[in-house]
């Protein structure tokens, strides 16, 4: 791998306040502020990512640049949705560093792996704290955090055919960008959406997949589901189990 020059370390990366380390009101935002979802969400990143450091730092030391790519990856992407502004600013720089052939920094793994530490410490204490009510609403979204493109559908408004595929591409264009606002639009798309069929089912696994943080295999499931013939069939009943196999979304 060849080692192109390294920019500068920026400082608001060296020295995070609080509000960039983890900020609750960006994963209010990403979750509407649905209370149950947040927790799980950094319940769930906590689980996925408390052990990353050492697999890092085993991975930088053995020069697996694939491998340590992936874990940067995962990084960006997961800490962009639970709104750990600091660690996916790095993982995010790391990443494309790699993606661009650069070596990373000893000290920017190094600071990679510290800034995990103090963003799960920091997650921890948010799920023993008493949580702040969020019951019924939505915190305002700054300029620039409002999901871009179409307005996503409400409860009394279910998806027609044109609105319907032009939610679904605004919601394809935020998991290509790894954008943690992706939940909110498929939990707003899942409760304007009549029970039984195709849609839901598919919005119920893309969901499943973004609890993960694996925007990757949910773009993917999108991306399978998004052809020619999608708009005449996600309306249909879905399939029962034994049906799957003999016909699945284009």
């Amino acid at each position: 791998m060849s080692t192109p020059p390294h920019p500068e370390l920026p400082a608001a990366v060296m020295a995070p306040d609080a509000a960039e380390l983890f900020d609750p009101a960006r994963l209010e935002r990403v979750t509407r502020g649905r209370l149950p979802t947040m927790q799980r969400i950094v319940r769930i990143f906590v689980e996925q990512h408390r052990d990353d450091a050492p697999k890092l730092a085993q991975a930088a030391s053995a020069r697996q640049w694939p491998a340590l790519q992936l874990l940067t990856h995962a990084l960006k992407g997961s800490a962009s949705q639970v709104g750990a502004g600091a660690l996916g600013a790095l993982a995010a720089r790391i990443d494309a560093g790699l993606v661009a052939g650069r070596e990373p920094l000893i000290d920017e793994l190094a600071q990679l792996a510290e800034l995990l530490m103090l963003t799960v410490e920091r997650l921890q204490r948010w799920l023993a704290e008493p949580p702040a009510s969020t019951a019924g609403t939505t915190p305002p979204s700054p300029a620039g955090d409002s999901v871009p493109g179409p307005g996503a559908p409400s409860d009394s408004a279910p998806l027609g055919g044109a609105e319907r595929m032009a939610t679904l591409r605004q919601l394809q264009q935020l998991l290509e960008n790894q954008d943690g606002r992706a939940l909110a639009l498929v939990e707003d798309m899942r409760a304007g959406t009549s029970a039984g069929t195709a849609l839901l089912v598919l919005l119920d696994s893309l969901a499943q997949a973004l609890l993960r943080f694996d925007f990757d295999a949910a773009l993917s499931q999108l991306q399978a589901a998004l052809g020619p013939t999608l708009a005449p069939r996600l309306t249909e009943p879905a399939l029962a189990p034994d049906q799957a196999t003999a016909r699945t979304l284009p």
